[in-house]
Order: structure tokens, then C-alpha cells, then sequence
């Protein structure tokens, strides 16, 4: 029993897998699929992607996209994504550090809009180093 698991960015870069399980970040929360899903459309907020075939995990970072999901397999479109592997967690410390600051000290409402999702994107990467790597 499996899935076919595709995730592409907006430049074409592709990844393609048979998993037993995905997990994608849902806007409205965390969706785990497995064969025989109901057919569904997923919008995605920034977060991890798991994929696991038998005892291996893969994690992905993506910071939007839609997962199409069937009941033999799940698509996922979305701007960018990284692999845990490729995820620089000093670089990740760094942005949360500078998007905190400017939240701290910045009134405009749109360069605060703009950290708040930044801090965002920092935050899951690291979430992703420091527990699923």
C-alpha cells in the first residue's frame, strides 16, 4: 500500500516518491494522508512536509503552496521548498533574531506584516532542525 508523492517549486524543481504516509501544513491544520484518502484540495501555510516510506522520513520545508491530494496520490505545488538537510540553522537563528527586533521597534503595519512572516518562515525551520532532522 502506497502513495505516489510528488512536490514541485514554481521554478520546476520537482521531488518524486512512493510514501506510506504524508503529512502537509494545512491552513486549517496538519493533514496526514495515507492510501485511499478522500479526494481533497489543501491550501498550505508555511511549515514541514513528511513523507515516510516504510521506516525512512523525508522533510521538506515549504512556506505556501496547494496539495492535491487523490486516493492514490498527493501532489504538492508551492513557490520553494528545502529539504531538512539543506535548512541553515544559524542562518534561520539569525532572521528569527532581526524579525524580532523589528517587530520590537518598527509601527509601520507593513514592514511588521512583512516580519511577522518571516519570523514565521525562521521559526518552522527551525522547529524542522531541531526536531526532525
Amino acid at each position: 500500500m502506497s502513495l505516489s508523492f510528488k512536490l514541485t517549486s514554481q521554478n520546476g524543481e520537482a521531488i518524486e516518491a512512493e510514501a506510506d504516509f504524508v503529512k502537509v501544513p494545512g491552513q486549517v491544520g496538519e493533514w496526514g494522508i495515507v492510501e485511499n484518502h478522500s479526494a481533497s484540495l489543501v491550501q498550505l501555510k508555511p511549515g514541514h512536509i513528511l513523507v515516510q516510506q516504510g521506516k525512512e522520513t523525508d522533510v521538506y520545508f515549504v512556506p505556501d503552496g496547494l496539495a492535491h491530494v487523490l486516493p492514490d496520490s498527493v501532489s504538492v505545488l508551492c513557490s520553494d521548498f528545502q529539504s531538512a538537510s539543506e535548512i541553515d540553522q544559524d542562518h534561520s537563528v539569525k532572521t528569527k533574531n532581526e524579525m524580532l527586533k523589528i517587530l520590537e521597534e518598527s509601527e509601520d503595519e507593513t514592514e511588521r506584516s512583512e516580519a511577522e512572516a518571516r519570523l514565521n518562515r525562521a521559526e518552522e525551520r527551525l522547529y524542522i532542525c531541531e526536531n526532525l532532522k
